[in-house]
C-alpha cells in the first residue's frame, strides 16, 4: 500500500503495476510498460514501496530490479 492507501500490484500477465482501491479492489490505474529497456518490465513478480514512496519492482524477465514513476 502506498501513502494513500492504495494497493499496488504487480501484475505479470499484462507486465504492469496496477492500482486499486484498497477497500472496493476497484481498477484506479496502472503504471508501467512491456519491454526490455530501462523502466520496462517483463514479468514483474514482486514490488515494494520504500519510505521515500519509490516503487521497486523484481523483474523476472529481465534479471533486474527497476524503479518505478508512479506516474500523476
Amino acid at each position: 500500500m502506498d501513502a494513500l492507501g492504495q494497493v499496488h500490484a504487480a501484475d505479470c500477465y499484462m507486465n504492469k503495476v496496477q492500482v486499486l482501491n484498497a477497500l472496493t479492489g476497484a481498477y484506479i490505474r496502472d503504471y508501467g510498460a512491456f519491454g526490455t529497456g530501462q523502466g520496462q518490465l517483463n514479468v514483474p513478480l514482486d514490488i515494494l514501496i520504500n519510505r521515500n514512496g519509490q516503487v521497486v519492482v523484481a523483474n523476472q524477465g529481465n534479471n533486474r530490479v527497476e524503479i518505478l514513476s508512479t506516474g500523476p
